[in-house]
């Protein structure tokens, strides 16, 4: 297919007010559902995930300034050394495949 769409952008800055107050102390894009494949996982992953199902090479998700560091941390960052040590293998392997989803994505900061 020739014109294929190829980009998304990901809008992830809102306050979450109609999830107030559980969006006091979690980011609503950062809420955990049970996935299909049965892992717990922020709705965030599961959205980036079907954007790279349907063939989508590049993501930008918009984020608040303040919010940035966090969505980036969780898609680039494995857990420090002490933590990640005490993980299965799987999760360890698991914790390659989000720096994997991680590499497609551009975080965006608005204000």
């Amino acid at each position: 297919m020739k014109n294929r769409i190829k980009k998304a952008v990901i809008p992830a800055a809102g306050f979450g007010t109609r999830l107030f107050p559980a969006t006091k102390v979690v980011k609503k894009e950062l809420f955990p559902i049970i996935d299909r494949d049965g892992r717990a996982k922020p709705v965030i992953q599961v959205i980036v995930e079907e954007a790279v199902k349907g063939g989508i090479e590049e993501i930008g998700i918009v984020t608040q300034p303040d919010d940035k560091e966090i969505f980036a941390s969780y898609f680039e960052n494995p857990p420090e050394p002490k933590l990640f040590n005490k993980l299965s293998q799987e999760n360890r392997e698991y914790c390659q495949y989000l720096q994997d989803l991680g590499s497609k994505i551009t975080f965006l900061a608005q204000d």
